[in-house]
């Protein structure tokens, strides 16, 4: 292989360059082949001895283009080959020796592990454990920054989304690694990820969940509640579909909880699901149009950077994806909102910081942005059919909860409940109308 030579290549600079070369030039061979998986498939099994052969020499400089082919390969073939487990194996053993500081590296690579390869791990608790100690490591370890304990969140939330029932032995762990950071982390980015590992662990098995955080102290379980309600409150909290849509999940899973095992620490406050989860529906609609706009505005920019401007009209025709005029027109004026917007409160910021005035938290944030490539099990959920299917169950499992939950709801959000409720039966109507091809 080439990649091989050139790394036997005389003079270690001369050496690195032309592997990394050779590297880029496998990755766009890589995306090239990307719509057909067969061909796909083949090329990775060639791939897969150089990626165990850079990280087995401990050649850093390649390890960036080493998980970045990990990466294109795994998610493009959504399937985890025999061969590939080595390299999460040497990737763990990497981590816990020379490689420590590439967590962001190898990141993407380690998630797809989890989100593609579920059957192995539920067959090797090893494994399970290997990402736990990452995910430990990655917050308690004094070498490691805040960044590298996001990420570490990250894989945490991706072992507890796609094992579901598979991990209640870590299921303490998780959670009493995170709690403590929530109130303690400089960056709002921080704060939001260790309350996500813990709103997931409520959505995972929420009797147990409430159970850990009830014995790790009698305050403890109505502190993150209250933590948990203040995010809710303020939108710039959750700023991402994914965080109104954990929340609203969790805040369901906890609704059809039998009202025997709830602790009564939290039991006062237990009628607040129902509102908190109608507080997020009120902003997860723009949540996810935010998205759609950010996800065009990336697909505009790669397509402008890829093609010669004497294909405006081509590209015009390609974004619109034929929609109705109409319909462009008023995505077109929702995004110059959105950036007039953000125009507005940077001026605001400005005029605030040159007048020695001090910004909030929530008024400067840590730019918690949508991450487009990013998958998980909850993309195919409906919250609002989850959500009335929650809210039917805890009338009939805690009829007492539920009449104080929907009566104690201002006039405002009771008339928004009929609304959420319509469109849940809609989007219900909607699933069954869709028409299955017969095999």
């Amino acid at each position: 292989m080439e990649l091989e030579q050139a790394m036997e290549a005389d003079g270690n600079e001369d050496k690195t360059f032309a592997a990394m070369g050779v590297a880029k030039t496998i990755t766009t061979v890589v995306n090239a082949v990307d719509s057909n998986p067969e061909i796909l498939a083949q090329v990775q099994e060639i791939i897969i001895p150089i990626v165990k052969l850079t990280l087995d020499a401990k050649l850093l400089d390649l390890f960036d283009n080493m998980y970045d082919l990990v990466d294109a390969l795994t998610f493009k073939l959504r399937s985890i080959s025999p061969n590939m487990w080595p390299v999460f194996e040497l990737t763990y053993k990497l981590f816990k020796s020379d490689a420590v500081d590439f967590l962001d590296e190898m990141l993407p690579s380690l998630d797809n592990f989890v989100s593609f390869g579920v059957d192995v791990f539920k067959a090797r608790p090893d494994y399970c454990k290997m990402v736990l100690d990452i995910y430990q490591t990655s917050i308690t370890s004094d070498h490691l920054g805040e960044n590298d304990a996001v990420n570490g969140c990250k894989l945490a939330e991706s072992l507890l989304l796609n094992l579901r029932g598979s991990v209640d032995d870590a299921l303490p762990a998780i959670i009493g690694t995170a709690l403590p950071v929530i109130e303690k982390a400089e960056t709002n980015a921080l704060k939001l990820a260790t309350l996500n590992v813990v709103v997931n662990a409520v959505l995972y098995n929420p009797g147990a969940a409430l159970h850990i955080l009830n014995q790790a102290g009698p305050t403890t379980a109505p502190a993150f509640f209250e933590k948990w309600f203040a995010a809710i409150n303020v939108e710039s909290r959750l700023p991402r579909v994914h965080d109104k849509k954990l929340s609203i999940v969790a805040l369901c899973a906890l609704m059809e909880m039998d009202p025997t095992v709830i602790p009564e620490s939290v039991q006062a406050g237990f009628p607040g699901v129902v509102s908190g989860a109608l507080k997020l529906f009120q902003e997860y609609p723009k949540a996810v149009q935010d998205l759609g706009l950010l996800a065009r505005k990336d697909l505009q920019e790669a397509f402008e950077e890829g093609d010669d401007d004497d294909d405006d009209d081509d590209d015009s025709k390609f974004l619109n994806m034929n929609e109705e005029d109409d319909d462009v027109w008023d995505e077109d004026s929702a995004y110059v909102e959105m950036l007039a917007n953000e125009s507005q409160r940077l001026r605001e910021k400005s005029v605030k910081q040159a007048n020695g005035e001090e910004t909030s938290d929530d008024e400067e944030e840590d730019d918690i942005e949508e991450e487009l490539g990013y998958i998980s099990p909850l993309d195919i959920v409906d919250p609002y059919i989850t959500f009335k299917q929650a809210l039917t169950t805890f009338q009939m499992k805690n009829g007492n909860g539920y009449q104080i939950a929907t009566t104690s709801l201002t006039a405002e959000l009771q008339t928004f409940l009929m609304e959420v409720m319509r469109l849940a039966d809609e989007h219900a109507a909607a699933a069954a109308a869709v028409v299955v091809p017969s095999a």
